[in-house]
């Protein structure tokens, strides 16, 4: 069996207020928690950090991201 990769257009919406959503392609892993979307996007729709969290890379690298809600 071949396994492609799968993409799909997603909608982001402000949960404070549904008129306020950004559109974009993202790559799907059907095995993950968080999801990632550009931050200059998320703050153009209203959608400010809440926090920060680290994340590990396959190599061990760590990166450090502002995470929100949307």
């Amino acid at each position: 069996m071949i396994m492609g990769m799968t993409y799909v257009t997603t909608a982001i919406v402000n949960p404070g207020d549904s008129e306020k959503r950004w559109e974009g392609l993202f790559l799907v892993d059907t095995g993950v928690i968080d999801c990632m979307a550009p931050g200059k996007y998320l703050r153009e729709i209203g959608i400010e950090p809440m926090g920060k969290r680290t994340y590990e890379l396959a190599d061990g690298t760590e990166l450090h991201m502002d995470v929100g809600v949307a």
